[in-house]
């Protein structure tokens, strides 16, 4: 299998989507169902799923839970490490990065 790199600002659904196409899967879906995953597993950090792409990637599992876009209740997700109001996000995609946004608080004028 031909592997590509997860980069650090990228969340897991991204990171499949690029392996399945280096691996010539077609859609993403495909791709999981060649390889007896589960998506939404997946994307959501279910362990049992993480172990099963831990060990076809090579990435550990802790690296791969933290890209994932974990539900964490009915009205915030876990992305990378930080819990996120659902006010904050456009399904599992932030609407504005909240490291810009702090920076803009620490600088009045911008605001």
């Amino acid at each position: 299998m031909l592997q590509v790199p997860l980069f650090a600002d990228e969340v897991l659904p991204s990171y499949l989507s690029r392996l399945a196409k280096a691996n010539r899967m077609g859609p993403l879906s495909y791709f999981c169902k060649a390889y007896g995953l589960s998506f939404h597993g997946l994307n959501r950090g279910e362990p049992d799923a993480m172990d099963m792409l831990s060990s076809l990637v090579g990435v550990p599992i802790e690296q791969l839970t933290r890209h994932a876009t974990a539900v964490t209740s009915y009205r915030s997700t876990t992305m990378f490490g930080q819990t996120f109001e659902q006010a904050l996000l456009l399904r599992n995609t932030l609407r504005f990065c909240p490291k810009c946004f702090e920076d803009d608080e620490l600088h009045e004028t911008r605001i």
